[in-house]
């Protein structure tokens, strides 16, 4: 736990892991996420992780936000509801648990949060895109393979019109 002393009061602060299993209930009913509970926990930590050390950075960059949001849509954390849900976490919870004070946090963390949403955005995006590339290329697939199949009916009608059917040999109507 930090403890961190804001307006002559103590209060305590939420650790990575505490911080995180908060996180991990708000999401629990967002998205469908084929991970047992333990693999979703170690994965939100990792995002967690490294949120809270860009955060802390010397050198901060928002970068670190991007490939974080990205890498949950990437792993099927792809409801708007989850990306609502995280950015009010991280907004409430982050700047405290990265043991920072709310003046240097607040604006490392607003650019921390435009960034998790914009890599989240253009993810989702992208692979909306992906989908529906797959299922225009499904779509023709599946057209073309009836064209073939109807031709190959009208093929097999022609020929039983047009030849005996114990000899296999052309009838008065092909003559």
């Amino acid at each position: 736990e930090f403890h961190v002393r804001r307006g002559g009061t103590q209060v305590v602060t939420p650790t990575v892991a505490e911080f995180v299993e908060r996180w991990a209930s708000a999401l629990a009913w967002t998205s469908y996420v084929p991970l047992s509970r333990a693999e979703r926990i170690a994965l939100l930590t990792s995002y967690a992780q490294r949120l809270v050390d860009s955060l802390v950075a010397d050198e901060f960059s928002a970068t670190v936000a991007y490939e974080v949001g990205t890498d949950m849509v990437r792993a099927d954390f792809a409801a708007p509801e989850t990306l609502g849900a995280s950015i009010r976490l991280l907004d409430e919870n982050l700047v405290a648990v990265a043991g920072m004070d709310d003046a240097t946090g607040r604006p490392r963390l607003s650019r921390l949060l435009g960034g998790l949403a914009a890599g989240y955005t253009g993810a989702l995006r992208d692979r909306t895109l992906d989908e529906q590339e797959a299922i225009r290329a499904a779509a023709l697939m599946s057209r073309e393979q009836a064209e073939r199949a109807l031709r190959d009916s009208e093929a097999r009608f022609r020929y039983a019109a047009l030849h005996d059917p114990l000899t296999g040999l052309p009838n008065r109507a092909l003559l």
